[in-house]
């Protein structure tokens, strides 16, 4: 919204806004997996990705871990809370999302990077339903589609997860 609305950079990128910069943003990079129900925002689950790699316009995180273990429990109360008034600022009513963030900690400042109107990718919904002690995400979307309530998230969960992921390269097998 603020890129747009800035005369001096409105012509540079000519109503073309889709390019990478979270590269240039500092922080802990963290996903969350959010239900969103009539307005009510529920955190499900953070992601911390605790590697990533830059490869041409795109960052691949390469690894996760949840619950994340470069911020404390207050922090991720801290993110719920920007999250919360993310939905709000996008005026997302119902459904399932998959936001990215980065945590500045030197700052306190949350930037959000990427929303998506889904369900995370990799092993997301895998480790989502384990850290929550088997809430499947998919689920929970249709609830919110019918209309039907949605519990919320422990926010202390019994089990933590951590997966790799592979990408393919061009020539490889």
């Amino acid at each position: 919204k603020e890129m747009k609305a800035d005369q001096a950079y409105a012509g540079i990128f000519e109503g073309q806004f889709e390019f990478i910069a979270e590269t240039f943003i500092p922080g802990i990079e963290l996903s969350a997996e959010l239900i969103v129900e009539r307005g009510n925002t529920k955190v499900c689950v953070f992601h911390e990705k605790v590697e990533v790699e830059n490869s041409g316009q795109t960052m691949l995180e390469n690894s996760c871990v949840s619950p994340p273990i470069g911020i404390s429990a207050s922090e991720m109360d801290e993110g719920r809370q920007y999250l919360e008034q993310c939905v709000q600022a996008l005026g997302l009513e119902t459904g399932c999302f998959h936001l990215e963030v980065k945590y500045d900690r030197g700052s306190g400042l949350w930037d959000l990077i990427e929303a998506n109107p889904r369900v995370g990718g990799a092993l997301i919904k895998e480790s989502t339903e384990i850290v929550t002690g088997g809430r499947c995400l998919l689920s929970d979307w249709i609830k919110t589609l019918l209309n039907q309530p949605v519990e919320s998230f422990n926010r202390k969960p019994k089990w933590g997860t951590f997966f790799r992921i592979y990408f393919g390269e061009q020539g490889r097998t």
